[in-house]
């Protein structure tokens, strides 16, 4: 008797339809986030902060798939988020700063008996921010 051939159903993300990115005519030298405009906690205000910039409705600005047209002028939002963008260059370098840092601590505290003072015969205090005390 042959083997019965297995019919799975199709996979379905468990939350509907899930779009990779809503957003299309996006500028590729910028970094874009949808930060929610009401809250204190990472919203719009904190990434004002971090130098990022409201995108707002023009001619060859982002714009939202499948939506209606909006007035040139007004902000690019989605469910209650604002479209916010920086440059890309000044994200990456912040985060190749922060990996480095990072990588240094993990350095630091992989090992922190490297520091001990072998002249005096004690122990030295470790700073894991970086000075040795």
């Amino acid at each position: 008797m042959p083997p019965v051939k297995r019919h799975d159903p199709v996979s379905r993300p468990p939350l509907g339809s899930t779009p990779d990115d809503p957003w299309t005519n996006k500028d590729p030298t910028r970094h874009y986030v949808e930060a929610h405009a009401k809250t204190e906690f990472h919203g719009v205000e904190y990434y004002l902060e971090l130098e990022y910039e409201i995108e707002t409705v023009r001619e060859h600005g982002p714009k939202l798939k499948g939506s209606r047209a909006r007035t040139e002028g007004s902000e690019c939002s989605r469910r209650g988020c604002v479209l916010m963008s920086r440059p890309l260059a000044d994200v990456q370098a912040e985060r190749a700063q922060s990996q480095s840092m990072a990588d240094a601590m993990d350095l630091r505290m992989a090992d922190p008996l490297k520091a001990e003072n072998i002249r005096g015969g004690r122990g030295v205090a470790v700073s894991y921010l970086g000075n040795n005390t």
